[in-house]
């Protein structure tokens, strides 16, 4: 049972579905629960990757290398999942972690030198990280999913320009955010 969890869970316990909302509206217009939610959310994929995936962490919809010629799975932590029928827990994605780069940045390039220290063909020279590994095989996918790679450009670009691609966008979602704000969506 794993000691740090998250005020809210989502539909398969995983950073994608818990961060990414972030990367175009911050979650400061939400409410104060929201960060202590994206704070403990990375504390719970630490604890879990210390037990299970060799310290490695970043749990998202992502490529199961090994199983077929292409076998896209949700990929997260059982536990924390609302609907975890279906969870893959083994497939972790180096791009995950990105995606919380501005509320740990230092934890988020300790577990990328990892990833390429733990499995060396996860990242290729001039090309970057290949889409995830399956720590219980040690198999790498060979593969780059778009909403992967764009999701972490997208984090990325916000920790280092000032939020621009969120201070762009949050306007659009506005009229959205007090139905956020009240609980009314699930994570």
């Amino acid at each position: 049972m794993l000691k740090h969890k998250p005020p809210y869970q989502t539909n398969g316990g995983n950073l994608f579905e818990d961060a990414m909302p972030t990367l175009f509206f911050s979650e400061e217009l939400i409410s104060s629960d929201w960060r202590l939610q994206h704070i403990e959310m990375i504390r719970a994929e630490r604890e879990y990757a210390k037990r299970y995936s060799n310290g490695l962490w970043g749990h998202m919809p992502a490529d199961n290398p090994g199983i077929g010629d292409y076998e896209y799975v949700v990929a997260g932590i059982p536990e924390l999942a609302a609907n975890s029928a279906h969870i893959e827990s083994n497939v972790i994605s180096p791009y995950a972690s990105l995606l919380v780069t501005q509320i740990s940045p230092d934890k988020v390039c300790r577990n990328l030198r990892r990833f390429k220290q733990s499995y060396p063909d996860i990242h290729e020279h001039g090309r970057g990280f290949y889409d995830s590994v399956n720590v219980g095989t040690g198999k790498v996918s060979r593969r780059y999913l778009a909403i992967n790679v764009g999701t972490g450009l997208v984090a990325v670009s916000n920790y280092s320009n000032d939020n621009f691609i969120r201070n762009t966008t949050s306007e659009f979602f506005e009229p959205i955010l007090p139905t956020i704000a009240a609980g009314n969506l699930a994570y």
